[in-house]
């Protein structure tokens, strides 16, 4: 990608959403010359720190809507990812031929190192977690960035063009890219998450297969062969297919085979045994398409297991928090739908006291709530979604079911009904707005008030 300032110099941009991203976009096209105006749906009491630094820098914020007259003059859209792709503002924007990017968009034209795009329903921060670790022990130059942490926008200076830029892309950030183009594009799987934004499952497939729509027959596209909706796209691709599975081992891929991951990407290698790697079966997708990464980018197969078998896991996903009172805790507060909940609850051997619920993103939980029935104990629900959720169970597990005000509330609730040796398992199924500012801030409360009971 050329780097486009000379363009941006001068002219009136609008960005859309101060969170994470939409700070860090406006710190740096008010640092390269760009005349920015900055506008939230919250009014500046609730972005008080937020609107004294951007006055500091002599920078215009608007708050508490988002009028038409914000256009006036306006030559591009930038959007962070929580802004809804339905606001009346950016159709009356696409009418007027004003350009919307996502922060994405906008940081891929200054990056002159390869990036490497991951996305998904479920799996992308583990696969880039991995990637990174394998990047870093094989001392090749690399920065992970985007929905893991950092904005892609911030670390167009930390990156020479000989590294790779590893990066966590979701649904929301495909929304407005135009030729946003990983030269290694990675889809993990697709199923029915943040319907309450994209309306419905094609849309939402429709988005995520964005990551590969620039990719030219020199770039790769990474994908899971055993998802019947991503195999279906294959066809449609512009650039190389690489494909992964737990169920064999594809002709140009990698896979498992007698319990042993095998890649036939180039030439065929034995990388190592799965009992070797410290993953639950859930986790093997992620696995499978860090090594494809890493092996198309020539890193040693010695290296790649090393990183695998010393693997200490991420906070919130599958995190095990100890064994309080003999009971065995686990905190999955990532899983914020229905699929990953399922995954977690397939990879212990006996029951589970499940705390599940949260946010309504209108999904359907009829597949979780028949695991239930036969892999939880006892269920404890919070949230929006208690009710929808509770709805899907048999009729028979009325004793066994739990309505809980708050997480202090169900982590009292399960310890009572736990005996020794039980699992208490947090992994809720739903994101958690309704109630906490993410899931990180979800899955520390969890852990606090159970160590309040150690």
């Amino acid at each position: 990608m050329k780097d486009i300032t000379k363009e941006l110099v001068g002219k009136k941009l609008l960005i859309i959403g101060l969170g994470r991203s939409g700070i860090s976009t406006t710190l740096f096209l008010n640092k390269i010359g760009a005349k920015v105006l900055t506008n939230d749906i919250k009014d500046k009491d609730e972005l008080t720190s937020v609107v004294r630094m951007l006055n500091c820098l002599g920078i215009d914020f608007v708050g508490g809507h988002h009028k038409n007259w914000l256009l006036d003059e306006v030559e591009l859209i930038i959007v962070s990812p929580g802004v809804p792709a339905d606001l009346p503002l950016l159709k009356i924007a696409n009418k007027k031929g004003i350009d919307v990017w996502s922060e994405v968009e906008l940081a891929a034209k200054f990056i002159s190192a390869p990036i490497i795009g991951v996305t998904g329903t479920n799996g992308k921060t583990l696969a880039v977690s991995l990637i990174g670790d394998i990047y870093r022990s094989a001392k090749k130059e690399s920065l992970v960035a985007g929905n893991i942490g950092n904005p892609l926008i911030d670390i167009v200076d930390k990156i020479s063009k000989n590294g790779r830029v590893i990066a966590e892309i979701s649904s929301f950030q495909l929304e407005w890219i135009e030729q946003f183009k990983p030269y290694i594009g990675v889809l993990l799987n697709i199923s029915s998450n943040h319907l309450d934004r994209h309306y419905n499952l094609n849309e939402y497939t429709k988005l995520k297969l964005r990551i590969f729509s620039n990719q030219t027959e020199k770039d790769f596209a990474i994908l899971n062969y055993d998802d019947p909706l991503i195999k279906s796209h294959e066809k449609n691709l512009m650039s190389q297919p690489i494909f992964f599975s737990n169920k064999g081992v594809p002709k140009n891929g990698i896979g498992i085979e007698d319990n042993t991951i095998v890649s036939n990407i180039s030439n065929r290698k034995i990388i190592c045994k799965i009992s070797e790697l410290p993953f639950p079966h859930h986790h093997l997708t992620s696995v499978l398409s860090a090594i494809a990464v890493s092996i198309l980018d020539d890193i040693d197969i010695d290296v790649i297991v090393d990183v695998l078998k010393d693997y200490k896991g991420l906070p919130h996903r599958m995190e095990y928090v100890g064994r309080i009172k003999g009971v065995f805790i686990y905190n999955d507060s990532k899983a914020t739908n229905p699929q990953s909940t399922i995954a977690a609850l397939r990879s212990f051997k006996k029951p589970v006291i499940l705390i599940a619920g949260g946010r309504d993103k209108k999904m359907d939980f009829s597949e979780l709530g028949k695991e239930i029935d036969v892999n939880v104990k006892t269920l404890i629900l919070i949230g929006e979604t208690s009710d929808i959720i509770a709805s899907t169970l048999s009729k028979d597990r009325e004793n066994k079911l739990f309505f809980a005000k708050d997480i202090k509330d169900a982590v009292k609730i399960a310890f009572k009904q736990c005996n020794e040796k039980d699992i208490i398992l947090l992994s809720p199924a739903c994101a958690s707005f309704d109630m906490f500012r993410d899931y990180k801030e979800r899955g520390e409360v969890f852990k606090r008030e159970v160590l309040k009971i150690s």
